[in-house]
């Protein structure tokens, strides 16, 4: 089933859609948060309310649970040449493994275990070789402090979870809006949904009887497959199961070309004022919540723009949730690391073309309420402070009076501060200039 032409161009965009089930029955249906894949899979089931084509199957035991079940469907229809984020709210059973998530990465495929032990990451191959999360072969996987109460995935609870694997490999995992862990996976095989008669797989038991089934099932996963195996529990019942799989687009960072010939007196005068110690950091806007972070390149850099999202949730009131900065570097635009959790839709503020960051303007208290961006043109090796432009405001008018952060006039390189789900605090990160 395919999405009508006029319809996909709107999903890629991130654009709210709502679409009447009565007219469009037999195609997807598309939210703010991306594309619905089905309703509701059970354990002990095979899946089958669908809003999209997808291979639907039901897996192997593990440790005497039986019930495991699944999908996989081609995600390129609807993120075209983007990574992928599958989210859904996940139901575990007392007597139940957890979930499995399939991310492609180029020809191969990533396969995320979530259980009450904890996490793994495998790089595709034979599903054999993973079974319900071998830490054996798993890539090492470093958690996040503070959510061990999340990670137990107390049965007869909804936990809200959300997968997401750039085309570039960066992953990112959070549970019930806590950022579990992120990690790079540095390639993957093809994913083969097969186990070898009689052969011992890690959490499982029942290998001579069980194995991956289903109509049209066919075990060698192509290229932009993506996918959700949820595991198998004792007894009967519909008591592990996930909820409201929905499918969005990661978009990747910029390809690296390389910057445009008017950055590249300022780049250098950057990499000189790196190597001589001729940096400062502004104050920060926000508060003291969450852990510090600091600048994020190793490489000389002017800030150019900030990906952005917004949120409700501190207070009932509108606040910056999460930015990720934007970078001219030598080797051209790149895309930064998320401080804070991104929920919800991605929005962007980017300079004109020939200007970069030089301060903001905000509204704090204990948390960044709302800012805008000031550029400045390029000039040789300086700015130009006869030639501004400022962004539109972001975010709130909560918190106090409207400050100015950064010195005025001076190329910004980096955001440094604090964060945790939400990004608590930042601040700029700017060459030393009288």
């Amino acid at each position: 089933m395919r999405i009508r032409a006029k319809y996909r161009q709107a999903i890629y965009s991130g654009a709210v859609l709502t679409f009447l089930l009565a007219a469009w029955s037999s195609g997807p249906v598309a939210y703010a948060d991306g594309v619905l894949i089905s309703p509701r899979i059970n354990a002990k089931q095979m899946p089958q309310d669908f809003r999209v084509e997808a291979m639907k199957f039901t897996g192997p035991a593990g440790d005497g649970r039986r019930g495991s079940a699944g999908f996989v469907l081609q995600s390129r229809e609807f993120v075209k040449d983007a990574g992928t984020k599958l989210s859904f709210a996940f139901e575990r059973d007392v007597t139940g493994y957890g979930v499995q998530i399939i991310h492609p990465l180029a020809a191969g495929h990533v396969v995320v275990s979530i259980h009450s032990r904890g996490v793994t990451v495998h790089r595709g191959g034979p599903w054999g070789s993973i079974g319900w999360g071998d830490p054996a072969t798993s890539d090492k996987v470093e958690l996040n402090n503070g959510i061990d109460d999340v990670i137990k995935l107390q049965p007869g609870e909804p936990h809200q979870i959300s997968s997401a694997l750039s085309p570039d490999g960066s992953y990112e995992l959070s549970i019930n809006e806590k950022t579990i862990c992120r990690h790079k996976v540095d390639g993957a095989k093809p994913l083969v949904l097969e186990v070898p008669r009689k052969h011992s797989v890690w959490g499982g038991s029942g290998w001579d009887r069980t194995q991956f089934t289903g109509d049209g099932f066919e075990p060698v996963l192509q290229a932009g497959h993506v996918g959700v195996i949820l595991g198998p529990m004792d007894g009967s019942g519909l008591k592990q199961n996930v909820q409201n799989i929905t499918l969005e687009p990661v978009p990747g960072p910029v390809p690296a070309t390389q910057a445009p010939d008017k950055f590249l007196p300022l780049l250098r005068a950057v990499d000189q004022a790196r190597e001589f110690k001729k940096l400062v950091r502004s104050r920060t806007a926000g508060g003291g919540g969450g852990g510090s972070f600091e600048p994020g390149l190793s490489k000389p850099s002017l800030l150019i723009g900030l990906e952005y999202t917004t949120s409700t949730f501190y207070g009932g009131h509108l606040t910056v949730k999460s930015v990720r900065p934007i970078y001219m570097t030598p080797d051209g635009e790149e895309l930064g690391v998320w401080r804070g959790v991104p929920h919800g839709k991605v929005r962007r503020v980017r300079a004109d073309d020939g200007y970069v960051v030089t301060a903001m303007v905000a509204r704090h208290g204990h948390r960044v309420d709302g800012l805008r961006l000031l550029f400045m043109r390029v000039r040789g090796d300086r700015l130009n402070p006869d030639d501004t432009h400022r962004s539109e405001w972001i975010g709130g008018r909560g918190g106090g009076g409207e400050r100015l952060f950064g010195a005025y006039g001076n190329p910004v390189v980096d955001i440094f501060g604090r964060t945790g789900h939400d990004v608590d605090a930042f601040g700029f990160v700017q060459v030393e200039r009288k």
